[in-house]
Formats: structure tokens, sequence, C-alpha cells
């Protein structure tokens, strides 16, 4: 679904040409557009600044991510949000 529904190149074509923030972008992409048509995951975006997000329809999405330190950091659930840290 998440190939058909073309998610990557829209949420990029979102933040480009419609300037919508990438977090906002990704949630559009996996809640509003893809869930509806009976896709089920998520999508992990980091953008060019280094904003990371991890928008998901699922209990949960196993990823993973380096800050500039080198300090590691996993999330799994909706409510371990890197943007919370």
């Amino acid at each position: 679904m998440f190939i058909r529904g073309t998610a990557a190149s829209t949420v990029s074509d979102m933040m480009e040409f419609g300037k919508v923030p990438m977090a906002e972008a990704a949630r559009r992409v996996v809640v509003d557009r893809l869930k509806p048509l009976g896709g089920t995951g998520g999508v992990i975006a980091l953008s060019p600044s280094g904003e990371l997000a991890a928008p998901h329809t699922t209990a949960g999405l196993v990823y993973g991510f380096a800050d500039g330190s080198g300090k590691v950091t996993t999330r799994v659930f909706h409510d371990e949000d890197p943007q919370d840290r």
C-alpha cells in the first residue's frame, strides 16, 4: 500500500511544493491518505534539518536514531515520541 500510495514521494512533494512541515506531511500521508485505503504501517521521515518523525497506524513501529554526539535512541510506541525527549 505504501508503494502504491506513493507515500515517500507524497511526503516530499507536500514539503517542497506545499511548504507543509515534515512531521505534518508524514502524518497526513500515513493517517489521512493511506489508512483509509487499507494501509497499515508507518514511515520514518527525516528532514534536512535533522527533525525526525515516525507516524504509524500500527500498535508500534520499531526504529532508532543517533544524535550528533553518537547517543543511540530506540522507540516502539507513539508515546515514545523523540520530540518529547
